[in-house]
């Protein structure tokens, strides 16, 4: 059960400027995670010294995603891994973070979370379950044309169309 619910969780990420939540998106599981200035991005952010263009911050692995990060993160940017929380700098010479050249990588779990500093954008990011699937019929599949008798009452039509027969019959007179 344990397990299933670990595997369920996805990826929800928020995008704060200016002390104001911009983007908040949920990242189904499997799908990485580009931020830069670039609108194929999955967020789109200001240019700044970490992103540029483009920036895979997030990558999905066998074991769920990996956090991509670099020394010019900046000094607020932490991560809560495991229980503790850690500041990134401090978890760049750490056992536990695989090095590749000035690219740092960071297998995330389930229980995860953190903030990310990119210059004056904030990155936070947690696992959640996912959202109920809603049970809800195709707009396109609807249809919205009037229909005669259907909806209205019988009562009242049989006394128009009797009253209506009689102003007839009078009008005519």
């Amino acid at each position: 059960m344990a397990a299933q619910a670990r595997k369920s969780k996805v990826l929800r990420i928020a995008i704060i400027q200016d002390r104001k939540i911009k983007q908040e998106r949920l990242i189904k599981a499997g799908e990485a995670v580009t931020i830069g200035e670039s609108p194929k991005n999955t967020f789109v952010v200001p240019k700044n010294s970490v992103t540029g263009a483009s920036f895979k911050l997030f990558e999905p692995g066998g074991k769920g995603y990996t956090l991509r990060f670099t020394e010019k993160f900046g000094t607020k940017s932490k991560v809560s891994t495991g229980g503790l929380a850690a500041k990134l700098h401090s978890l760049i010479n750490d056992s536990s973070v695989e090095k590749h050249g000035e690219m740092c990588h960071l297998q995330l779990t389930p229980q995860d979370r953190g903030k990310l500093e990119l210059d004056n954008v904030f990155v936070l990011f947690q696992f959640v379950a996912p959202p109920p699937v809603k049970a809800v019929k195709p707009i396109k599949a609807m249809d919205f044309r009037p229909r005669l008798l259907e909806d209205d009452d019988p009562v009242f039509l049989g006394f128009l169309a009797i009253w209506s027969a009689l102003a007839l019959v009078l009008t005519i007179r």
